[in-house]
């Protein structure tokens, strides 16, 4: 999820999480965002490739070719069988016209010229259809037929590469602090404080958190009074435990004033490193915990990857993740 602030930019389509917020329309109908995706991916299926271009030529020559010579072979057929320069078995007791006529269609039916005019626009419709109802947005048949060159392919790692949906990764202890929370001794109870501080929250990394608590069967707090912060956490007050902040390292050092231990700088440092959402759990003015939340990979992503860089041609495919 993006923040988004006074005065920034937002979408049709895109789905607000938990805050209220006033838009103002500045585009509507075909100006619509929505409504030039759409208009491009009609426009792709209009557009001619190069080779369709150099097959309309083609065609335009060869089609006169086929019918001239569809109609030459009927006229030579016709006299033969008129002239009876035919063994009579062919004949198969046809008359004379239906017996060249079928010749004359064969010719045409083999060469199928209508081939040239029809397999290049046909196979950009099918392949921008398919490829926008799987996501994936061509701007036109030129593109389609310089794809064979690509060299390098820069892949979104949200939603694309992973699930969209996060999940808990790593949960590391920095403080022994234990509230009373009604359940036995576990070093799982800062997960179950920052749980409990999320449980209203409809953040996706705030469902990640309670969902894990869940799956451990976790007792979790009730909650007195929450306050959300966007883009950086919430503060909540427990009604056992006390004062909890759960959030991002700003809102601890920025908004809460909370200094930071350099040995949990150095966990920051290394979650953030492997590509992981680092949120700080803080009970009172301590931090206790420092959770990893990231994107299950998809299944097939390994396997894409490596597709794409086994070299080909003797080059092989750059990969890039933004």
């Amino acid at each position: 999820p993006a923040a988004k602030r006074r005065g920034d930019v937002v979408y049709g389509g895109g789905i607000n999480r938990g805050s209220t917020l006033l838009v103002t329309a500045t585009q509507t109908g075909d100006a619509s965002t929505i409504a030039q995706i759409a208009r491009l991916v009609e426009d792709a299926q209009l557009s001619k490739a190069p080779v369709q271009e150099y097959a309309d030529a083609v065609a335009s020559k060869f089609t006169p070719t086929i019918i001239a010579l569809s109609l030459a072979t009927f006229l030579v057929w016709y006299a033969c069988a008129r002239a009876r320069k035919v063994p009579r078995a062919w004949l198969d007791d046809s008359n004379d016209f239906l017996f060249a006529l079928l010749f004359a269609v064969s010719v045409v039916v083999v060469a199928c010229p209508c081939a040239l005019g029809l397999a290049t626009p046909t196979a950009v419709m099918c392949g921008t259809g398919v490829g926008a109802s799987l996501g994936v947005l061509v701007k036109g048949g030129d593109v389609l037929e310089t794809a064979h060159n690509v060299d390098t392919v820069v892949f979104d790692k949200t939603g694309t590469l992973t699930t969209g949906a996060p999940e808990l990764t790593d949960h590391l202890v920095v403080a022994r602090r234990q509230p009373t929370l009604h359940q036995e001794e576990t070093d799982w109870w800062p997960l179950a404080l920052a749980a409990s501080a999320e449980t209203a929250s409809e953040h996706p990394l705030a469902q990640a958190i309670v969902a894990a608590a869940r799956d451990r069967r976790l007792a979790l707090d009730a909650v007195d009074e929450a306050t959300n912060l966007p883009g950086m956490g919430v503060r909540a007050r427990l009604r056992r435990a006390g004062e909890v902040a759960v959030g991002s390292v700003d809102m601890m050092t920025a908004e809460l004033g909370v200094a930071l231990d350099p040995s949990v700088l150095a966990d920051v440092d290394r979650l953030r490193r492997q590509a992981k959402t680092v949120v700080l759990v803080a009970l009172g003015s301590d931090v206790v915990a420092i959770l990893g939340v990231a994107d299950a990979p998809r299944p097939e992503a390994a396997a894409t990857l490596a597709a794409l860089a086994r070299t080909r041609d003797r080059r092989a495919i750059q990969v890039w993740m933004l």
